[in-house]
Formats: structure tokens, sequence, C-alpha cells
């Protein structure tokens, strides 16, 4: 019972300091409809989108922008920058 508890403690420690975190991050995806694809206007959107505006609301951090990248930029971005 008491690691139980210990886990769980840990783990709200945890959550409380990526909260704090999530408005530090640069959001990329790319187009892979339903998840993530652009709208007729050009913003982001999708199920994946979506998802990351409910925990950014849920977590009280305001919204970020989302960038859509062709994969292999997105994923030498991620190579090369911090975040």
């Amino acid at each position: 019972m008491r690691i139980w508890l210990i886990c769980h403690l840990l783990l709200l420690c945890w959550a409380s300091a990526a909260r704090a975190d999530l408005g530090k991050l640069e959001y990329l995806t790319e187009e892979y409809p339903p998840y993530n694809f652009s709208d007729p206007q050009g913003q982001p959107t999708g199920l994946a989108v979506d998802l990351l505006q409910m925990i950014w609301q849920h977590s009280g951090v305001a919204p970020q922008p989302v960038r859509i990248l062709p994969w292999a930029r997105g994923y030498y971005l991620l190579t090369q920058k911090p975040n």
C-alpha cells in the first residue's frame, strides 16, 4: 500500500513539473489525415491536434502554435533543436 501511495505522489509531482514545460515546447506534425492535417484556411486540425488542445486547456497552458511540415524536415529539426 505504501509503495502504491509513493508511486502516485511521485507521478503527481512529475505531472506538475511537466505541465509547466508544455508552453516551452515547439509542436510539429505532418499531414496524416484524420489525425493531423491542414483545414481549408491552412490551420492544423485533426484528432491529434484536438487532443493536444484539450491537454492545453485542462493544464491551463495557453494554446501554442502547431506547425505542419513534411516528415523528413520535422525529423531533421527534431535531431537538431532542443525541445
